[in-house]
């Protein structure tokens, strides 16, 4: 069975932020919505495959801890965390987060086919 994406993903993140006060989510999947792959944000909500969830949630990570480390005032820490925000969700982010998505899907298709050469040449 292929599984498909579902609108109630996004809902479900939602409700997870309310759930547990936070104000950040990402959302891991292997589906994307229509013309979607890699990266992309919906409605608000960053959308990743495995292997870049933990590149992403280390880059919202660390903005937070370099937001905290600065000492900024109430107001500035909440503009600054929009900035960081604004930036992940952008396009300028998302264009260099997808290549960094795709060079990791080649090295592992190339990885896979060294792998089944090798076993061959040795059977």
């Amino acid at each position: 069975m292929k599984a498909s994406w579902h609108a109630s993903f996004i809902a479900q993140a939602k409700k997870y932020q309310t759930h547990y006060e936070t104000p950040h989510v990402i959302v891991v999947t292997r589906v994307f919505p229509k013309k979607q792959k890699g990266l992309c944000v919906l409605k608000g909500i960053p959308i990743t495959e495995k292997c870049a969830a933990v590149s992403l949630a280390t880059i919202v990570r660390e903005g937070i801890i370099e937001i905290a480390r600065l000492g900024l005032s109430g107001r500035s820490r909440d503009e600054k965390s929009q900035e960081l925000y604004n930036y992940i969700v952008g396009d300028k982010f998302r264009t260099r987060f997808r290549e960094i998505a795709d060079g990791i899907s080649l090295l592992r298709e190339q990885q896979d086919k060294e792998r089944t050469w090798h076993e061959r040449v040795l059977i």
